[in-house]
Order: C-alpha cells, then sequence, then structure tokens
C-alpha cells in the first residue's frame, strides 16, 4: 500500500539512503515478485526485512558508467530506476522517457543487453554467482539514475580503455638492426580479450607484421618487440605502431622520426624516447660530458643521475590524458623525448605509508608494520598501505609480480567508506628471486614494492637447546626465537622464571617460521593450592618457594621466600590486575592473578546464563553492581575489536554479526578494568551494512 511505501522511503531515509532514485530502486529491489510489474499486483509485496540491510549496495550516477558487479555467495537480483521529465512545451501531455541500455559482460564477453520498453523506466536483472561488468548508457548523458543489488558486491568500475607506448633509439646508424619494444595497457575496467599490435615500419625499413598481446586484465601490461634493419641512407624516417582488440583501436603517440645517420656519426639517443610515467630513461652512448634535462612537462618532475633520468608524477587534479616533451643535453647533442600519463574518470586516492610486512606483524586495528625487503620462500608476505579518504566507488587492486615479472596473482579489495587500513597476502612464493608487488587505485599504480625471495633455510628440531641455540642448513640473515607459554601467551624472549608446563619455541628465520619446537620446563615443587584471601596469599606447597608480587604495569614489588604456605600481601599502591608468582628452582610452578580496586564490584554476570549467544538473540548485555557507575566495553578475542556500549547488538533473525569468542569488560572512566567475563557468540557473521566482519588480513 501507499502508507507502507511512504513509510519504508522514510526509514531508509533516516538510515543514510538520502538519493530518491537510490530509495526507489532499493524498495523495488527487494518485492517478492519475480515477473516484473503487472496491472493487478503492481511489483508485488514489499519485504523491508531484506531491504534494511541491502540498503548500502547502491549507487547513483549519471552519464554512461561501468559497474562491476562481484557475487561469491549466490545469485543476485539487480534494479535500475531513472525519472520521466516533464515536457516543457505541453506540461499538461505525458512526461517523455529517455531510454537506458543495460549491457553485462563476463570474462570479457557480451551475456545479456536490456532495453526498456517504450513506457517503462525500471529495469531488473537476475544474474548467478559470479564477477561481471554491466554498462549502463543513457541515451542522454546528462540522465540520472540508481542501481540496487539484493547483495553486496557493487563497485564503480573505469570503461574499457587501451594505450599503447613504444620505446626505440631515437638516433641509429645506417643498415643497422633497430629494436622496437611496444607495451599495450589496460587502464580501463575490462578485460580487452585477443589485442594484437602492429608496427608500420619507415620505407626502407624491414617490415614488422602483427604479434599478440594476448589478453589483458584490467591494470595489466605486455610488451611485444620488433627488429627491424634501419634504412641503408642517412635521413629522418617515421615511424608508427597500433594496437587493437576488435573493438577498440589505438595509435602509439607519440612517436618521434627515426634519425638514421652516418655509420661514423654520434649516435647518443634516448632508450625509451617515449615512457608512461613513473619510469626511468638511458641515455644511450652518453659520453664524458655531463648530460641536463629541461622543459619536463607540468605534471612530471626529472632527476638526472649520470646517463639516467628518472620521471616522476606530480599529482594531477583531473581526469584525462597527459603528454609532452623534454630536452637532455650534454652542451653538443640534444635529444627529444616524449612523457605520457593518464588520469581516468575515477579519481584516484594518494594511499600512504606502502611497504611489505610479514604475518607476524600484521597486528588488528591500523599500526603500521615493519618494512622488510627479504623473506624466505616458505613465508606468507603482505602488502599493507593506508588511505586516509575513499569512497565505495574505488577499486583497489593489488598484483604480484615473479622474478620473470609475469603475473602470479592478483586481488580486489573490499572498499568501506572512511579512511581505513588495507592489507593482501601473497600467493605462494615458488620461485626465488626478485618479486614485486604493485597497488594500483582506480587503475593508477599508485606503488611498486620490489622484494627478494630466498631459498628456505630449515633447522634440526632435535639439536635446539633452550633457549636459543639450534643447528641451521643454510645461511640466513637472522634467528628468531618466540616463546609459547602453556597459557598461549607469547614472548619475544625467554622470561627469566618460566611458567611450569609445556612450552612451544616457534623458530623464525627471513621472516617465515622453519620450526615449532615443543619444551617441557619441568616444576621442582608442586603447589597443591593457592589463591588470594583478604590481605594474605595462601598457598601449599611440598617445599619452600619464592613468592614474586609483579605491579599492572609489570614492576616486580616485593620477592618473599616462604614455606609456611602464608604472606601478606605487600602494599598494593597502583589499581589494576596484579600477578602473585610462586618460583621454585627459577621456575614458575603457580601464577596466581588477583585485582586491586579503588571501590568495590557487588556482582557481575552476563544476562545468558551460560554466556553463549545465537543468531536468534538481538543483543548480549553485561550486568554490572558496583559502588560506583562503570562503562562496559565488549572485547573481541580473536582481533581486540571494541564494542562500548550498555549492550552489543547481534542481529535477531538476521544472523549473529559477529561470531567468536568475547570478553565483556567494566572499566571506569580512566580504563581500569573491575569485570572480566568471556562469553560466545555463534551463527555467521555480518556487520550492520551487510558486508562481513573478519580480522584485517594477513
Amino acid at each position: 500500500s501507499a502508507p507502507l511505501v511512504s513509510a519504508a522511503a522514510a526509514l531508509l531515509y533516516e538510515s543514510g539512503v538520502r538519493d530518491p532514485l537510490a530509495i526507489k530502486a532499493v524498495l523495488l529491489d527487494h518485492t517478492g515478485q519475480s515477473s516484473g510489474w503487472r496491472n493487478d499486483s503492481g511489483w508485488g509485496p514489499l519485504r523491508l526485512a531484506d531491504a534494511f540491510p541491502s540498503r548500502f549496495q547502491s549507487l547513483r550516477a549519471e552519464g554512461t558508467k561501468y559497474f562491476r558487479l562481484l557475487f561469491n555467495g549466490g545469485p543476485a537480483k539487480g534494479t535500475l530506476v531513472w525519472n520521466r521529465h516533464i515536457n516543457t512545451s505541453a506540461p499538461d501531455g505525458p512526461s517523455p522517457l529517455r531510454p537506458i541500455t543495460v549491457t553485462v559482460y563476463q570474462a570479457g564477453r557480451e551475456v545479456m543487453n536490456l532495453s526498456p520498453a517504450a513506457t517503462g523506466n525500471v529495469l531488473q536483472l537476475d544474474l548467478a554467482a559470479g564477477d561481471y561488468i554491466v554498462k549502463v548508457a543513457p541515451t542522454d548523458e546528462t540522465e540520472a539514475y540508481a542501481m540496487a543489488w539484493s547483495r553486496p558486491g557493487l563497485t564503480l568500475a573505469s570503461a574499457p580503455a587501451l594505450d599503447l607506448t613504444c620505446a626505440y633509439p631515437g638516433v641509429i646508424a645506417a643498415a643497422r638492426n633497430l629494436d622496437v619494444a611496444c607495451t599495450a595497457t589496460n587502464t580501463g575496467g575490462l578485460d580487452l580479450l585477443n589485442v594484437t599490435g602492429t608496427l608500420l615500419a619507415p620505407l626502407g625499413f624491414g617490415s614488422g607484421g602483427p604479434q599478440s598481446f594476448g589478453n589483458l586484465a584490467p591494470g595489466a601490461s605486455r610488451t611485444i618487440s620488433w627488429t627491424v634493419a634501419a634504412a641503408a641512407s642517412p635521413g629522418t624516417y617515421p615511424i608508427s605502431a597500433t594496437a587493437t582488440n576488435g573493438v577498440l583501436s589505438v595509435a602509439a603517440s607519440p612517436m618521434p622520426a627515426i634519425q638514421v645517420a652516418a655509420a661514423s656519426s654520434e649516435t647518443a639517443s634516448l632508450n625509451p624516447a617515449v615512457v608512461r610515467l613513473n619510469a626511468t630513461v638511458q641515455i644511450q652512448n652518453p659520453g664524458t660530458r655531463t648530460w641536463t634535462v629541461s622543459g619536463v612537462p607540468a605534471f612530471a618532475t626529472a632527476t638526472v643521475t649520470g646517463s639516467t633520468i628518472a620521471f616522476a608524477a606530480k599529482a594531477a587534479t583531473s581526469p584525462g590524458a597527459y603528454q609532452g616533451s623534454y630536452t637532455a643535453s650534454n652542451g653538443s647533442v640534444v635529444l627529444t623525448g616524449f612523457l605520457k600519463l593518464t588520469v581516468p574518470d575515477v579519481p584516484a586516492v594518494q594511499i600512504e605509508r606502502p611497504r611489505l610486512s610479514v604475518k607476524p606483524a600484521m597486528v588488528p586495528g591500523c599500526p603500521v608494520p615493519e618494512a622488510i625487503s627479504v623473506v624466505s620462500e616458505a613465508a606468507s608476505p603482505a602488502v599493507w598501505f593506508a588511505a586516509p579518504t575513499l569512497r565505495e566507488s574505488d577499486r583497489i587492486l593489488v598484483r604480484w609480480l615473479g622474478p620473470s615479472g609475469t603475473l602470479v596473482s592478483q586481488s580486489n579489495l573490499p572498499v568501506s567508506e572512511g579512511g581505513y587500513c588495507f592489507s593482501a597476502t601473497a600467493p605462494a612464493l615458488q620461485a626465488v628471486g626478485i618479486w614485486t608487488a604493485e597497488i594500483f587505485w582506480n587503475g593508477i599504480r599508485q606503488a611498486s614494492l620490489p622484494f627478494t625471495v630466498k631459498p628456505k633455510i630449515t633447522v634440526d628440531p632435535e639439536s635446539f637447546v633452550w633457549p636459543r641455540s639450534i643447528g641451521v642448513n643454510g645461511n640466513p640473515d637472522a634467528l628468531r626465537f618466540v616463546y609459547v607459554q602453556p597459557d598461549g601467551t607469547r614472548f619475544n624472549d625467554p622470561p627469566d622464571a618460566p611458567l611450569a608446563g609445556t612450552w612451544t619455541v616457534d623458530v623464525y628465520t627471513d621472516h617465515a617460521k622453519v620450526a615449532s619446537i615443543p619444551v617441557i620446563i619441568a616444576a621442582p615443587a608442586s603447589v597443591t593450592f593457592a589463591e588470594v584471601r583478604e590481605e594474605t596469599l595462601a598457598f601449599e606447597s611440598d617445599s619452600s618457594v619464592l613468592v614474586r608480587f609483579i605491579s599492572p604495569s609489570g614492576a616486580i614489588t616485593e620477592d618473599a621466600r616462604s614455606s609456611t604456605g602464608a604472606i601478606r600481601l605487600p602494599d598494593l599502591a597502583e589499581f589494576g590486575r596484579w600477578q602473585a608468582r610462586l618460583i621454585s628452582g627459577n621456575v614458575t610452578v603457580r601464577v596466581v592473578t588477583f585485582d586491586r580496586l579503588p571501590f568495590s564490584v557487588y556482582s557481575a554476570n552476563m544476562d545468558h546464563d551460560d554466556s553463549v549467544y545465537t543468531s536468534l538473540d538481538k543483543f548480549a548485555k553485561l550486568d554490572v553492581d558496583a559502588a560506583e557507575p562503570l562503562l562496559t566495553v565488549y572485547v573481541h578475542t580473536a582481533t581486540g575489536r571494541q564494542w562500548q556500549g550498555a549492550e552489543l547488538p547481534i542481529a535477531g533473525g538476521l544472523g549473529a554479526r559477529y561470531p567468536g569468542q568475547w570478553e565483556a569488560r567494566a572499566v571506569d572512566a580512566d580504563g581500569l578494568i573491575f569485570v572480566r567475563i568471556p562469553f560466545t557468540i555463534t551463527g555467521p557473521g555480518l556487520l550492520p551494512d551487510g558486508i562481513a566482519w573478519a580480522p584485517l588480513q594477513p
């Protein structure tokens, strides 16, 4: 009914969907009728319970645009809507409709093409799980529209685009072989299939027939080369090259003419003469004079080191194609080169602090991990970077290139609005040598991170002697030991008095774990009972033990030796969780924890007796009765993520949002913890906007 639809639209507006077209798309996408609009039932019953969690899976745009759809969890339904327009010359007549065509591509091939009926301004699509590109093409480029989908996975993609650059010496001796290398780059958002390149060699040169660049994924490049014989007569010769996939055709530009000189002439030249930023150019046959560069275009900077010219791009403020010439001179010879920079119509965001790190350094939250440049082939390195601002339409691609320069793996990173930190794990490092990790933002390469992969080092676990001695096969840069206490606590250095029980010593070299060694620390004494009663530590032991009291800040406040089984607590000036460690023969036999608090907590418990919550529960709640008010914080044990509030929302009938082990804490305004109660949430994990919540990867 109209009142129901109006109320639903108002709720969507209040929840953050502010565009009227987007509201309409979301509502029509969640109706219960699969056959579209009907005279007797309209669009069918409105399913608000499905519409609300999917409300942000929508985008508003105008003009011809390309969208990427990546649906991993199953089939998805999509709805495209747009407006009619008042006919100002006949305002009482019918409102005209500007048609929109939707084309769906998969694996570079067209799989669906939809156009509206003469009177319709709604298009609906049903797609199976998979990876698609959707082109939305209005007849009027000013037409606004909105698209909504029942599953997450909708992002804005760049239009298909192909770029071609060629490198070759600007000057060559007569009748010598000329090498021309051309690089085709997919600068758009669609896969380009069967790309072919042709070199149009000058008259008097050898032939440069067609060659294949193969298939190019978005952001991918491939280089092919021709070798032709230069003309026998000195002079200036034009040269050109083209690339096509049968639909797009581009010419390499600019391509300066080739100077053919007599065999005895000076042949200093630029290699390559045409370059895309960021890159370097080498001066061939530079001689002994100093080279300088001038006339660099405004979108670039140049640095000369010997005979190498390094170029870097300045920030481009608007999309478009930039190109221009520069000159290199040594006071006698003047050479001309060309620079190119393409900024797609989807703006790029400058990323911050890109680096290569490893799994042991990656922790929840947004810290900056240690940068590395050498790993073992058994390591699990990861790219890490930060982006201060981003939009849901941004596209982030991480590519891993092996030692031969071939693409080994690539992954698209999910985007959510607001500042964020990103990481992507490398594939299996199956070859030693120099690898490269590349980060692309909206089709523009933001960073290139080279790193060395070394052969895996092996160790002999049987030779391990506590705490740091082990036999090594190979020549690692360094060995690193991580000591895992029986309760799971990890130490980078062995403790002075290790806890009795079975430890695990993890051995790392070149950022890869090469061994995990169990070590039994035997207890010289037996402590059968230990607890804090009022102001006394009471215990039972079969021999004398050293009792060491450790403050919440980690300071040793007092050591006391006793065989009586009762030691009075020292002056507990510091508030927080204290430890009493019972030590015998330099081994910790028992650890007793107790809290020193500024006021009393009378009772504390979760609102479920078994502290286990499921997808049927709306929230988890910690109930605390204390002498003074306390704040409640819920901590996800695996990731460290926190939720502050009286209740932790789960999801009711929509499924549990945050599965796993949790700890409910009651804290004061200074963060002092008064209560710690573990609890569990079971079921699938979804954030309020429908996006899965998992720890930062790797």
